[in-house]
């Protein structure tokens, strides 16, 4: 059908079922489209360098609109439409499926001494006062929250060679032993290249167990021969009143993370940080030019090996993934976070006890975000 002619350029078979006007009717259908809004910015005054880091404003105006469109043509036309909204959307799966499976890979083919680590900026918290005038409706107090999950193979679970296993545990059959070296702590054994990931399915009798490998061939393995793949999972969450989600900001909450983490592990899990540091991170997050992907990242990235015996002595990778769009593990903590300072806040219309945990009894201000989920978090209740 030739839109501009309004007749068929190729005559279909007569007898085929095809062969109908339906193709040539009158159809309506909408879809979200973007447009550009009006701005002033002179064009010869933007930078071309690809490296150069835009400051993040969280009161400025997105350069796009996301609007809902109402499009009018025939039925062919629809599908031309269709057809331009899928080729995207199947690059766009592809390499979302890719990213999907080599984290899976990676999961199942990851180590102990080793940290894995996720990480993203959460959408702004607002604090709001339910109390406030007309006029302060729009001024809205906002935080910063910066979310981490840090995750790691415990290696005493893993070096066991007998005990019982459960249905359901991940393990590794014929996974090397890492056992610390007093001579150098450094030290880590070669992989074994036939080892492979499985999943226990049950207890045949004595000490042999049927596992199950990501093929789903079944085997039969002695105890001694399975590595038990148990992982310790630490949440971070890094308040501030700072708007600006850059790469000064990342490389802040990073810095204080890692030595966070470090005294953590060395106090509660000396046996799997061997060198009383970490030499082996890989680091996970989204492709976000602002404050993951550039230059000035990269540099603050390769820093944190420095005081850590520097790169022949520590191993840190950064990948980069596609982005998560709220689905990750971490956008869930942060929304759990958010969801408690609301709620805590709306809480104080029904009652006049206050907020515990804060200096003022109410949440004013991030200090206040931080100090009610230190005291809810922490322990103390």
């Amino acid at each position: 059908w030739d839109a501009g002619k309004k007749e068929w350029v190729d005559k279909l078979n007569k007898d085929s079922k095809l062969a109908t006007d339906v193709w040539a009717k009158k159809v309506q259908w909408r879809d979200y489209v973007t447009k550009a809004r009006p701005t002033k910015v002179d064009k010869s005054s933007r930078k071309s360098s690809a490296d150069k880091d835009s400051e993040y404003d969280p009161n400025a105006k997105a350069a796009r609109n996301i609007v809902l469109q109402t499009f009018e043509g025939t039925v062919i036309d629809f599908l031309d439409h269709i057809e331009k909204q899928i080729t995207s959307h199947i690059a766009h799966r592809n390499l979302v499926c890719t990213e999907h499976r080599s984290k899976k890979d990676y999961d199942h083919n990851s180590r102990p001494w080793t940290v894995h680590r996720d990480q993203d900026f959460a959408e702004n918290g607002s604090i709001e006062n339910f109390d406030k005038l007309q006029s302060e409706h729009w001024q809205k107090s906002q935080y910063t929250l910066f979310m981490a999950i840090n995750s790691f193979l415990l290696v005493d679970e893993w070096n066991k060679t007998e005990g019982s296993l459960d249905e359901g545990n991940e393990v590794t059959v014929d996974g090397e032993l890492y056992i610390k070296d007093p001579g150098d702590v450094h030290y880590r054994p070669e992989v074994n290249l036939n080892s492979f990931w499985a999943c226990v399915k049950s207890h045949v009798r004595d000490d042999i167990y049927c596992v199950v490998d990501e093929e789903g061939i079944e085997h039969e393995v002695e105890r001694r021969r399975l590595r038990l793949r148990k992982r310790h999972t630490i949440c971070v969450a890094h308040v501030s009143d700072d708007m600006k989600h850059d790469r000064f900001a990342m490389k802040t909450f990073s810095i204080k993370e890692l030595e966070d983490v470090e005294s953590y592990m060395r106090e509660n899990f000396p046996n799997d940080i061997p060198a009383g540091n970490i030499t082996h991170l890989h680091l996970h997050s989204d492709n976000a030019a602002t404050h993951f992907k550039s230059t000035g990242a990269m540099e603050s990235f390769t820093s944190f090996t420095t005081s850590r015996g520097g790169t022949l002595k520590c191993k840190y990778i950064w990948s980069f993934g596609a982005p998560g769009h709220g689905k990750g593990f971490f956008d869930g903590m942060g929304g759990v976070f958010k969801n408690m300072i609301h709620g805590l806040i709306k809480k104080t219309k029904t009652s006049t006890g206050g907020i515990e945990g804060t200096a003022s009894g109410y949440i004013e201000s991030p200090q206040d975000v931080f100090d009610a989920l230190e005291y809810r978090f922490s322990g103390e209740q």
